[in-house]
């Protein structure tokens, strides 16, 4: 099986709609990012598996969670209140059946007070689709995700919220 990006949608409200023409075997990837507001409340949306989430204090939050679909979802998601929301959907040249979390990295500091996150992930001869995702939300408008060798595709266009992604084939 390859995966491949089937949709890339955002929205900076409590709400994101799913895209049409999904599909049973799709993956949807929803990162979900706000600051700035006291005692906000983590949301794992209804029937979404939720990966990580990265916290500094009450008022910043980066939830990503994910869903194997089923093709009849319709209307809207709905996750953190009134968060950056950036919605991925995966297809695979077959439906995708399970999902395997090998590995999630949270990490909170202030801006400029501690060095850059680094987590490293190896792929290559792999028999399965390896997808690399990485999101920030910062109070700054200094804001960016730096990836090396190949370079995460940026997905989130906000000033203060990113998210991204790179997906490895078995034939990469």
């Amino acid at each position: 099986i390859t995966v491949s990006v089937f949709s890339s949608t955002t929205a900076t409200a409590t709400t994101i709609a799913w895209p049409a023409s999904i599909q049973a075997g799709d993956v949807a990837v929803l990162f979900d990012g706000l600051y700035g507001l006291s005692g906000v409340t983590d949301v794992v949306p209804s029937g979404f598996t939720g990966i990580a989430l990265g916290a500094f204090g009450s008022t910043v939050k980066v939830r990503a969670s994910y869903k194997i679909l089923t093709g009849s979802e319709t209307g809207n998601i709905t996750g953190i209140a009134s968060g950056n929301k950036a919605l991925l959907i995966f297809r695979g040249s077959s439906a995708v059946s399970s999902v395997t979390i090998s590995s999630s990295v949270t990490q909170a500091s202030h801006t400029g007070a501690s060095p850059a996150p680094s987590h490293s992930v190896l792929a290559g001869g792999q028999t399965t689709p390896v997808i690399v995702f990485a999101a920030n939300r910062n109070q700054g408008n200094n804001n960016t995700i730096a990836s090396s060798p190949d370079a995460l595709t940026t997905q989130a266009p906000f000033t203060r919220f990113k998210s991204g992604y790179k997906i490895f084939n078995p034939t990469d």
